[in-house]
């Protein structure tokens, strides 16, 4: 290099230091003109760009040493940075690789590179490189953050969890203690530790101000954690202080209506009221009167859309199994929009019924609403009503003619343009005192179809026999055992003073959930031998091979069992219900009554007890309904897919030619 060269070049950076960028550049376009393989010319051109945020004339200086020399480390990992800037996030990858293949520990380059592949949601690529960076930082409070972050969004949290952790220890420096605590409770709820979660959320109450409207997810955190401990009073408190904070809080709203499920001091009007509440705060702005341009032919194939965040192992995903199965490509074309990124062997076998398959997880409420009409959906259907994951302000919208809420949520959705909700008259009788926002169509037999999965074991024999005693049980969601639920399995249990009671729920996974409940059985003078408290994690071929462990299966209430008695049914236990007046408290008796065990469902809590008490002193019984109540069950409407989708089929239809009669 010349004297001259280095001269211009070292005014340059002089003019650069001083602010002077005008000047800087303008010397170095003449470097370049007269040397334009120089390296350094370039990468100082790139610098000064970027120091006024002309990021696009940065990428070119840059480029153009990384041209000249492909093993420069500042020009690949500069490169990084000026495209990062603009949004450029696959050619910023690209460019943080090259540099990490000339220096693998630079920390800049392996901490923007993690991050970018975790916002491209290739979260598994961004692994080895975020390891890196811990090995090169091993005490830096940003690096176990962010790797932190990375596992849990890989629903690895128990990695998650020894980082958020190494981030308090390290003093959390230059990272939100407010998000760390935040995250943390949401991975100890995830590990079922809903005291830690409680208390982690607690914690990231106490970095805000009282009034702070991030409090309110904080309060939302501690309010999932009290309903997974079947506190559901406290957990409607904290949900409705969140809904205080943040008023626009949907969510929290939702789950308020949720856990009014779940006990009984609410009664069907009060429950009616808080739905259209939600309605009105949530929904109403974004109702308008909206015309659909569809077809009216009442004949031709329709395009059904199914709306929910559970295709996956849960109890939708289950329960929808079958009938996209036996759906008629003649009269149904099949939409499906999936609002979560958790997939697994279930939303494999759905995938492969459904021939248009659509991801919404991404996507706001607009975007999705424009999707569905863009498709032409002709009836729109909600698989989740107020659960989790729910886009019920999509069908505020109104982006299909018809719209329907079905099978994931036993209760009213609220909004005034869902047009109806379909039940059967098992859980919804014409008589009914129930309230509800759309028009009850009533399928005929039962309104949800159980096809058992084909891992799905034989049954055996009533374990009565081998074990000289009969066993009860109950593997519902701890969520919908209630103080009054336990009374009454403990008057069983006194009356029946030889028999085993198992309760399985993933819940008592949590040490201080189970010895709660241990403690209350002995308080009740029930024997600790006599009560297996079951928290593990089986799969589902699993849990089904658990029920051959019970003689007798007990239902929650006001919530009653749907998946949990399917099963237990399927299975060959026979499951003694208490009906109530509510869709919740109905779904165990509509099913019980579909295989004809209708004596075994009680309209009073002591005919609960007097019918759990009989039938464990029926063996004869209990040994006959081993062989053959899975043959009543595949008999009924309740296990007979083609002909439930045959009914659900001309309920569509039917819903269909009525809207096109309408002229709406």
């Amino acid at each position: 290099m010349s004297d001259e060269i280095q001269q211009q070049l070292a005014l340059a950076e002089r003019y650069a230091r001083a602010g002077s960028y005008a000047d800087a550049q303008k010397t170095l376009r003449q470097v370049i003109d007269k040397a334009r393989a120089n390296v350094g010319a370039w990468l100082l051109l790139g610098q000064v760009c970027g120091m006024q945020n002309a990021h696009s004339d940065a990428e070119q200086a840059f480029a153009q040493a990384a041209r000249l020399n492909p093993r420069s480390l500042d020009a690949q990992a500069y490169l990084g940075l000026a495209c990062m800037k603009q949004g450029k996030d696959e050619q910023a990858v690209v460019a943080f690789k090259a540099a990490l293949d000339i220096q693998p520990r630079l920390v800049m380059a392996l901490a923007n590179l993690v991050n970018l592949l975790h916002k491209l949601e290739r979260q598994r690529e961004a692994l080895p490189y975020q390891e890196r960076w811990l090995a090169a930082e091993p005490l830096s409070s940003g690096a176990h953050y962010s790797a932190a972050v990375l596992y849990q969004s890989l629903q690895q949290l128990p990695a998650a969890r020894k980082h958020y952790e190494q981030v308090l220890e390290l003093g959390a420096a230059g990272v939100s203690v407010y998000s760390t605590h935040l995250n943390l409770g949401v991975v100890c709820h995830g590990l079922r530790d809903f005291e830690a979660a409680i208390a982690h959320s607690r914690q990231a109450l106490a970095s805000k101000p009282a009034k702070d409207s991030e409090c309110a997810v904080c309060y939302f955190n501690i309010g999932n954690a009290q309903k997974e401990q079947g506190k559901h009073d406290e957990a409607i408190a904290s949900f409705d202080q969140a809904l205080k904070l943040d008023p626009d809080f949907a969510e929290a709203h939702s789950s308020i209506l949720f856990c009014m499920n779940y006990g009984g001091g609410y009664d069907a009007q009060r429950i009616y009221a808080r739905h259209l509440e939600w309605a009105e705060r949530h929904a109403a702005r974004h109702i308008v009167a909206a015309s659909h341009s569809n077809d009216r032919d009442p004949l031709r194939t329709l395009r059904i859309g199914y709306v929910s965040a559970d295709f996956r192992e849960h109890p939708v995903g289950f329960f929808l199994e079958g009938v996209l199965q036996n759906h008629s490509a003649n009269s149904c074309e099949i939409y499906c929009y999936f609002n979560s990124t958790q997939e697994d062997a279930v939303t494999a076998r759905l995938r492969a019924h459904v021939p248009n398959w659509r991801q919404i997880s991404a996507l706001d409420d607009d975007a999705v609403a424009a999707m569905i009409r863009a498709d032409g959906i002709d009836i729109l259907v909600d698989l989740s009503g107020h659960t989790s994951g729910n886009r019920l302000l999509v069908f505020a919208r109104k982006p299909a003619p018809v719209q329907v809420t079905w099978l994931g949520y036993c209760n009213t959705s609220g909004l005034g343009n869902m047009d109806y909700l379909l039940a059967d008259a098992g859980v919804i009788p014409p008589d009914t005192t129930q309230r509800f926002s759309e028009q009850v169509l009533r399928l005929p037999g039962s309104y949800l179809c159980y096809v058992a999965p084909d891992y799905a074991p034989a049954v055996v024999a009533p374990p009565s026999i081998a074990n000289g005693h009969v066993t009860f049980g109950c593997f519902n969601n701890l969520s919908k055992v209630t103080e009054a639920m336990l009374v009454l399995w403990a008057e069983i249990l006194h009356r029946v003073p030889d028999a085993r009671f198992i309760l399985k729920s993933r819940q008592l996974a949590d040490p201080v959930v189970q010895q709660r409940y241990r403690d209350w059985f002995n308080a009740q003078g029930i024997a600790p031998e006599r009560v297996i408290l079951d928290g593990r994690y089986l799969d589902h071929a699993g849990l089904l091979g658990y029920y051959g462990e019970l003689d007798i299966a007990l239902d929650t209430h006001p919530y009653s069992g749907v998946t949990t008695t399917c099963e237990a049914l399927w299975m060959g236990v026979p499951v003694v219900t208490l009906a109530g007046e509510r869709f919740i408290s109905r779904n165990s008796a509509a099913l019980v009554a579909n295989v004809g065990l209708d004596d075994l469902i009680a309209d009073t809590p002591q005919q609960y007890v007097e019918a759990a008490v009989a039938l464990a002193g029926d063996g004869a019984r209990l040994a006959t309904l081993r062989t053959v109540q899975r043959e009543r069950f595949k008999a009924s409407p309740l296990g007979n897919a083609p002909l439930f989708v045959q009914h659900l089929e001309d309920a569509y239809r039917g819903m269909w030619q009525k809207w096109c009669a309408s002229g709406n």
